[in-house]
């Protein structure tokens, strides 16, 4: 049996040469301006989990809950807010969320963005993320709404659990099976998070590309797929993370390299600037001329390391992104983004 994480290793790489190639530093440019709200390397991302940790005993839960000086501690300090000082909190808690919100769903429509230049071939911005920006708000949104829905028993039994505490002093046998429980539905929780926005970010939104259409009717018509090539996506899961981990440490080890040499190089010259020009510290200090040297030394440091780190950068991120676009279009020929820069077999 062909595996299409296999098989999608060396089109990926044809395909990634492709899109890249002939070098065009227009489109490099407007790379560097996508992969730069992309986030880590690939387009997996880490959801936030659903977990419950605690630090002693369980029998301390109840009598931390209900120490007196506990509850006067919180009694006093809700007493001390004012009605100004109140709306003043909860003015600056919603427009953390709202700038959140927002800059989650510029970087969802981004991905929409790159994947658009994928399908293309051809690197545009301003009017895919005009265009995309609609789907990603729903992304977004379908991602808070399942995490909601999950973290909701959670979150519930944490605000019964806390009444119950209140109340009772000595937990019961009941109340240690609960807490169990509770952490064993975390765990699976936050492994059904993972991989429902892994593979949203990796084959739902590359569906929505290209039918235009919502996460919902995405998922639905990727999930026929993903019913019958199961064992296909597991593979995909495995070799994903070997890939992703090679070339992390291929690339780590690359800009380390690169940023001791710039390193180096920068000191190098900042030494001869300060004792070989100006004769001390001291005197270097006290001169503008040198001190203007030095700036510029550390600007050029910096915009070579960038220089070097951003093109690699978009190597890194265009591979592993057309690789999974190469596993969903051996999967399903209908969900096919590769026209423009695989070859019809």
């Amino acid at each position: 049996m062909s595996w299409y994480a296999v098989d999608s290793v060396d089109t990926a790489l044809n395909a990634t040469r492709r899109f890249l190639f002939p070098f065009k530093i227009l489109a490099w440019i407007k790379l560097a301006v996508i992969v730069v709200f992309l986030g880590s390397v690939g387009s997996t991302v880490n959801p936030p989990g659903i977990s419950v940790s605690f630090s002693g005993p369980i029998e301390a839960l109840p009598e931390l809950f209900s120490e007196p000086a506990v509850q006067q501690a919180v009694a006093d300090g809700t007493d001390q807010l004012t009605a100004a000082e109140l709306t003043t909190v909860v003015a600056i808690i919603v427009v953390a969320l709202l700038v959140w919100l927002l800059f989650r769903t510029i970087v969802a429509a981004f991905w929409f963005v790159f994947y658009d230049s994928i399908r293309e071939n051809t690197v545009s911005i301003i009017t895919p993320f005009i265009d995309r920006f609609g789907q990603a708000l729903r992304v977004v949104g379908f991602k808070i709404g399942i995490t909601a829905i999950l973290a909701a028993p959670v979150v519930g039994v944490g605000i019964v659990g806390y009444f119950f505490a209140v109340s009772i002093r000595d937990p019961s046998t009941a109340a240690a099976i609960g807490l169990l429980i509770l952490g064993l539905y975390s765990a699976l929780a936050t492994l059904l998070l993972w991989g429902l926005f892994r593979f949203t970010d990796e084959f739902v939104v590359p569906i929505m590309t290209l039918t235009d259409g919502g996460v919902v009717a995405a998922w639905t018509a990727f999930t026929p797929t993903l019913r019958t090539e199961w064992k296909q996506f597991i593979g995909y899961l495995l070799v994903h993370f070997l890939l992703a981990l090679l070339i992390g440490i291929a690339q780590s080890v690359i800009l380390f390299v690169v940023i001791g040499l710039v390193a180096a190089i920068a000191l190098l010259a900042g030494i001869i600037l300060v004792f070989g020009i100006a004769g001390s510290v001291a005197v270097a200090m006290e001169s503008i001329g040198i001190l203007v040297a030095l700036a510029t030394v550390a600007v050029f440091a910096i915009v070579a390391i960038v220089l070097i780190a951003l093109p690699l950068r978009i190597l890194v991120v265009s591979y592993l992104t057309v690789y999974e676009l190469s596993v969903l279009r051996l999967a399903d020929r209908d969900f096919d983004l590769l026209a423009a820069v695989q070859p019809r077999e």
